[in-house]
């Protein structure tokens, strides 16, 4: 538990900063589906900082929210699901530029508490978020597959806002939101059978970032809303601690290299009211 305390300490002074208001008995419910399309730029690096690899490209996804709304609290249920193809460009372990493909996919489930900040007209919110990431390196003529599964635990509190383009119905609006978050309990599992090594277990270190995100939302019918946005996300991870596995008669010792990861999500939204 030391570990999660620091991380903690700002989502829980968003949360007593935040209206004291309690939710009605009879909140408004929401929901909100987001088809889009998400740029994956993500790099690996040895420990003299150099790029071991890098992965790029376009994935396809859904994002689907439901949320309790009675003024000034928002609480929200978030499921993100995104699959497909990226390069990959690197190098083998003799220095050779190795080029092929990762089939990813990446799946989420977040809670969202989000309130106004006093009188300030900006609200604070905080986000849990559970990650999951299949990464599977294609093999080429020389080089054999790799899969990986990453899971890992998404604590994150910023401030958000609205600006109104419009004075009267149908409401047009613009929304934003900035944060921080922090990347915790981490875990990664690859297969390595081609050393007979089987399935292993790496932890991954702890990481942090920063998200922002910027909408336009449309009020098409009194309970209908049509929304086109942009979401970003950036965060580093240190080069995690090696553990030794040994495959009968040999060891091996294996680290998670330190990383970058950057996410820009592309969607349009339709949202409906009960």
């Amino acid at each position: 538990m030391p570990a999660l305390f620091y991380p903690m300490k700002i989502p829980l002074l968003l949360i007593l900063a935040c209206s004291t208001t309690p939710l009605l008995a009879s909140p408004t419910l929401e929901t909100d589906i987001r088809p889009g399309v998400l740029y994956f730029d993500y790099s690996e690096f040895n420990s003299g900082g150099d790029t071991l690899n890098e992965e790029k490209g376009w994935i396809p996804g859904l994002t689907f929210e439901a949320s309790a709304v009675s003024a000034p609290w928002r609480v929200s249920a978030i499921i993100e699901y995104f699959s497909g193809d990226t390069s990959y460009d690197g190098s083998t372990q003799t220095g050779a530029g190795l080029n092929s493909h990762t089939e990813q996919r990446f799946f989420s489930l977040a809670l969202n508490a989000q309130g106004s900040l006093f009188d300030s007209g900006l609200d604070g919110y905080v986000r849990l978020q559970r990650n999951h990431w299949r990464r599977h390196i294609q093999a080429t003529a020389n080089t054999v597959e790799l899969l990986e599964r990453y899971r890992w635990l998404t604590i994150e509190s910023g401030v958000a806002g609205r600006y109104a383009l419009t004075t009267s119905a149908p409401a047009h609006e613009l929304q934003w939101r900035v944060g921080t978050f922090w990347t915790r309990n981490g875990k990664i599992n690859a297969d390595l059978d081609v050393l007979n090594l089987g399935d292993i277990e790496l932890d991954l270190s702890n990481g942090r970032g920063w998200a922002g995100a910027m909408s336009y939302q449309a009020q098409l019918l009194d309970s209908t809303t049509l929304s086109l946005g942009l979401e970003y996300r950036q965060w580093r991870i240190s080069r995690g601690s090696g553990k030794n596995f040994t495959n009968g008669s040999q060891i091996f010792t294996i680290a998670e290299p330190s990383s970058k990861t950057r996410r820009s999500l592309f969607f349009i939204g339709l949202g409906t009211s009960f």
